[in-house]
């Protein structure tokens, strides 16, 4: 606590208006003082020189080492708590190693604390090293220190590992970059996995995402994010593909955190004390502050800053050497965005992607082993694939007529079960950020598409070519992608009989009893109890020349309450659960989890995202959408005419009515062949 509290004080001094008006004066040159003399001007510098100066005449350097092999040693035995003590001695020497390039005599990161910053270099580092630890990333979302001091460790060791490479300096040569693509595990891991990079990629990606500001002064000479972004792409060695690995491991933490974030929310709102507790109404004030709209789930404080990793992603564009990274960085540029098209957000969306079609993708595809239009093809069915479904496996294949029967079916492999009613993999759940992202990317691209003119554009003039690719993305490409989702969409939807419904709209957690049996064993029921006190009333009646007879009703009557009672107590115990079931019982309520699950799926996630991702694709330009007609207008007319159980549900009758009507507004010229 204390090594923390005061060399934490050393590397980032507490914000002060005192302090920080001393910094200002010293900058100015006021009362003498020299500005090189203050401390709170100078940031990392200042802290770099103290190091250097207390490792060279205190031999602090030994003290650094123990305090990280005793972290170690901590981690070794459990993670529960961030060795904060060990990272800020892991930086101290990095620093005063980096100082050291600047002299003569440039030395070497010492082997202990080496070895805890190259675990780094392989995707488990996380298990073999406390600073890449579960808890450290933690701490790494919340606190400015340990934020600041582990993309700074990674950044200054890409920095040192590669002068020492070039000055000869007796560096190992065979040893990893620290941010890298493991080739190995590209093949194996899916677009929402990290498995294929580093450790130390996916600890820069919650630095990005959770970025934090040091201090309040604009001339500040302390290191952000993404300084030291540039800093390891700038230094690590090509075949790393530094910022490959960086760009995938923003895009699966983005849809990690949404994923979390998700959760949570459905939790927080699976009743009103839940809801009421997390988040009382405060009636203190006489009128309660007017909140106009609806507020963004996906703004900053839900586990990732939008803004950062924008910024982050547009730096790494031009770096980007596959088509399918180059597809992630599209999305991860739209992230937060929402679909609107007159705001001046979209504007700059706009010019911005224009941007990096002319200058990025069309050279990429210039260069690449493919042609431009599998490339285009490509980044269509990548997008579509974000758009339209709610999972990796559920894509339609094209060469695969067999995939589009039944309702979805849900991988044998599926381990976890999460609270939208999908039974999968974390790592093939598509989150909602993700495919609000894909759907602003969809505005952002008709709407360059909708400027395209083919009669009057010269197909040698450099400056259509961004809206000649962008016309033929959304009219020829991503239109077929879409109607596949939507085929195979619809025929999960239809497939669903009303038993499944009455499945679906059941609670969670009890054994399902269709009404067909209930009303059987009622009927079974019902004459044991009702018929002999039928005869009774009939014989008194009889007896009494046939009259009214009080006595017999009223009988009557109390036998029916009884019942009655009986019944309503046995739904209250089925209700609170504490009858134990059968082991064929419990097989049968996992089989009614499981289907339920599978149906959530399709009704509340792939169906109702592929009519928004062909809403959003026709309301991007009225001319794109007319193009796309003859394409989406008769499965959309079949899903609005469609009489199935599912289809009886509001939600999915008034989506499939607004994509229609959508279409409608589309209408202004129908070519001939479409016309009959």
């Amino acid at each position: 606590g204390e090594f923390r509290f005061r060399v934490g004080s050393l590397v980032i001094p507490p914000m002060s208006v005192y302090l920080s008006s001393m910094g200002s004066n010293a900058t100015s040159g006021n009362d003498g003082v020299d500005a090189v003399a203050s401390p709170f001007s100078s940031g990392e510098v200042f802290a770099e020189s103290i190091i250097v100066d207390l490792i060279e005449k205190k031999s602090l350097l030994k003290g650094l080492e123990a305090v990280v092999d005793a972290a170690m040693k901590k981690f070794s035995t459990s993670d529960v708590v961030a060795q904060i003590d060990g990272a800020l001695a892991v930086f101290l020497v990095v620093l005063y190693t980096h100082s050291s390039f600047t002299s003569s005599k440039p030395i070497s990161i010492p082997p202990s604390v080496n070895k805890v910053i190259a675990a780094g270099a392989t995707s488990k580092g996380h298990e073999s090293s406390f600073l890449f630890s579960p808890s450290m990333m933690e701490a790494a979302r919340s606190e400015v220190l340990v934020n600041y001091i582990l993309h700074r460790i990674i950044a200054l060791h890409c920095k040192i590992t590669s002068k020492a490479l070039g000055d000869g300096n007796g560096r190992n040569k065979d040893e990893k970059p620290l941010v890298r693509v493991i080739e190995k595990k590209t093949e194996e891991s899916s677009p929402l996995t990290v498995a294929n990079v580093s450790a130390a990629t996916k600890t820069l990606a919650v630095c990005t995402a959770n970025t934090v500001s040091i201090t309040t002064q604009p001339s500040s000479s302390y290191s952000n994010i993404h300084t030291s972004l540039k800093t390891i792409t700038t230094y690590s060695p090509a075949s790393a593909k530094a910022a490959d690995a960086i760009l995938i491991a923003f895009f699966a933490y983005v849809n990690e955190q949404s994923l979390k974030f998700e959760d949570a929310i459905i939790a927080l709102k699976e009743d009103r004390s839940s809801r009421d507790q997390s988040d009382p109404m405060d009636e203190s004030f006489n009128k309660l502050p007017k909140a106009k709209g609806k507020p963004s789930v996906y703004a900053p404080g839900r586990g990732y800053d939008p803004n950062s990793i924008r910024l982050a992603t547009k730096s790494f564009l031009p770096m980007a050497t596959t088509a399918d990274t180059l597809s992630r960085a599209l999305l991860l540029s739209h992230i937060g965005t929402t679909t609107r098209t007159n705001r001046r957000q979209r504007v700059v969306l706009v010019s911005h992607t224009l941007d990096v079609l002319k200058d990025i993708l069309l050279p990429f595809a210039g260069k690449s082993e493919k042609s431009l239009d599998e490339v285009t093809d490509e980044i269509a069915q990548f997008l579509a694939r974000f758009a339209a479904s709610t999972r990796l496996d559920s894509t339609p294949q094209s060469n695969d007529p067999n995939n589009a029967d039944g309702v979805c079916d849900t991988p044998k492999s599926s381990p976890t079960s999460d609270a939208r009613g999908i039974k999968s993999s974390k790592n093939e759940i598509i989150s909602p950020a993700l495919h609000e992202s894909s759907l602003s990317f969809i505005t952002t691209i008709g709407g360059i598409a909708g400027s395209f003119d083919a009669e009057l554009a010269d197909d040698g003039d450099d400056e259509n070519k961004p809206y000649s690719f962008s016309n033929t993305l959304c009219i020829k490409n991503l239109p077929p992608h879409l109607i596949s989702h939507l085929s195979v969409s619809m025929n999960r939807v239809e497939s669903i009989t009303d038993e499944d419904m009455e499945l679906y709209q059941s609670p969670n957690g009890i054994l399902f009893k269709t009404e067909s049996a209930g009303t059987s064993n009622s009927e079974s029921k019902a004459p044991a109890t009702t018929k002999p006190m039928e005869k009774k009333k009939a014989a008194a009646r009889k007896g009494k020349g046939g009259g009214f007879d009080a006595f017999a009703d009223e009988e009557w009557e109390r036998e029916v309450k009884k019942d009655l009672e009986k019944k309503k107590k046995a739904l209250e115990q089925t209700a609170s659960g504490p009858r134990s079931l059968s082991p064929q019982e419990k097989e049968e309520l996992n089989q009614q989890t499981q289907r339920r699950e599978e149906l959530s799926r399709v009704i509340c996630g792939d169906f109702p995202r592929t009519l928004a991702a062909i809403r959003s694709l026709c309301e991007s330009d009225i001319e794109i959408g007319n193009a796309c007609l003859p394409v989406f207008g008769t499965a959309v007319v079949g899903t609005v005419v469609s009489s199935c159980s599912a289809m009886m549900l509001p939600d999915l009758q008034n989506d499939a009515f607004d994509t229609l009507a959508t279409l409608a507004s589309c209408v202004y010229e129908i070519e001939e062949t479409h016309a009959h």
